[in-house]
């Protein structure tokens, strides 16, 4: 994200009156050429040209001639939008696209890549259009925050005035360090942990909302045992009000920190998406609390960071039924597989343990009726298997 942040070549601001689309025109003029073709056609054929917008009246020929025509056309026009922007020879990835909402044919795409002659480091690359993707200005390099560092995760977001803004992570590895970046005329760490703590964050995402408040999320490793990437992890954010120049105090997005599991590590990532209305913040994330790589959804109020809403939508844990949720105290937890939950440990939205059984069943029900209202994670052990909810009260 980009905050008055005019990358070179890539100025987002709407230049003019924008463009007839490409398209548009093609058809228009392959129409008046298709028109003639026609006309050469009848006559050639020692029929009478077709009126203009007209077929003759023998139409059986001029529509399979049409139809060819028109199908070419289109394939022709297609193809032509299908480019090789990049142009690397050695690794280009993880591409991200925004559109200009003032200028729908004004078209950003970041990715990151390496940078030949740079030591190999990854680094953030920019392409712009100005005709819908026709054609592209050249490539702009984003810098590096330290010299040493390298670069990914790039996230975009236009605001309504036609701004840009790009965020992405410039970080090492060993030792660990780097931060979430936001960038202006000048980048804006976004992250409020200590620096060199040796703590990695990534997955980068944001959304403005419609008055230009500014939301940034990512994965954050601030509370875990240990640096680098495989360890344990919440998902964070940072909230910039509408008419301010700064961030709010970071916040959690997610209900716990979760383990690292290798499960990370192989093909496919797990990325998240965020959205901001009316100062009310949506995000989905994927995480491997229970095992398995799942889905989870979680609604929160930007201003105050409290949340209102969290539940699984998709994993492959669905075997675990809790109800009602929510409840005035008193939930019913069953494994719908039937197998024995051999301990189940209740906590406080600060983590400590405040409850704790061991039913050595398929069900059983608890009672926070003494507790008060609020949010409470879970933790239910069966055969091997670990599975993490939040109930709230």
């Amino acid at each position: 994200m980009l905050e008055g942040f005019w990358i070179p070549g890539v100025k987002a601001l709407t230049q003019g009156t924008a463009a007839i689309n490409g398209t548009a025109l093609t058809i228009i003029w392959s129409t008046f050429v298709f028109h003639i073709v026609l006309s050469v056609y009848s006559l050639f054929s020692n029929r009478r040209p077709a009126p203009r917008g007209i077929l003759p009246k023998n139409i059986d020929m001029h529509r399979h001639f049409l139809i060819i025509f028109l199908a070419l056309l289109l394939f022709s026009n297609l193809n032509a939008q299908q480019q090789n922007i990049s142009n690397g020879i050695v690794f280009e990835g993880e591409p991200f696209i925004a559109v200009n909402p003032s200028n729908p044919q004004n078209i950003v795409v970041a990715w990151m890549g390496f940078v030949l002659g740079n030591n190999q480091r990854l680094s953030i690359k920019v392409r712009s259009s100005f005709d819908g993707g026709t054609t592209w200005k050249p490539i702009v390099v984003m810098p590096h925050i330290v010299a040493a560092y390298k670069s990914a995760d790039p996230s975009m977001v236009f605001d309504q005035n036609g701004n840009l803004f790009l965020s992405y992570i410039d970080y090492q590895e060993s030792p660990s360090g780097g931060g979430v970046y936001l960038f202006k005329s000048t980048p804006m760490r976004v992250n409020d942990d200590s620096q060199a703590n040796g703590k990695m964050q990534d997955l980068v995402w944001g959304d403005f909302d419609y008055d230009g408040a500014l939301v940034i999320s990512w994965r954050d490793r601030r509370n875990a045992i240990g640096t680098g990437y495989a360890t344990a992890s919440e998902f964070y954010a940072a909230y910039r009000p509408k008419n301010s120049p700064n961030f709010n105090a970071n916040f959690r997005l997610s209900d716990i920190p979760v383990a690292y599991n290798n499960i990370l590590a192989q093909s496919g990532n797990d990325f998240m998406g965020i959205e901001l209305s009316r100062d009310t913040i949506s995000a989905v994330w994927a995480n491997t609390r229970d095992g398995s790589l799942d889905v989870w959804f979680v609604r929160v109020a930007a201003l105050s960071g409290q949340m209102s809403a969290i539940s699984m939508l998709a994993g492959e844990s669905e075997a675990l039924n809790i109800y009602p949720l929510p409840s005035s105290g008193v939930f019913n937890v069953t494994l719908t597989t039937q197998e024995a939950i051999s301990a189940l440990y209740v906590y406080d939205a600060q983590g400590n343990e405040i409850l704790r059984t061991f039913p050595d069943a398929p069900n059983v029900a608890i009672d926070l009726t003494k507790f008060p209202t609020g949010y409470y994670p879970i933790r239910i052990e069966s055969k091997g298997l670990v599975y993490s909810r939040l109930l709230l009260r």
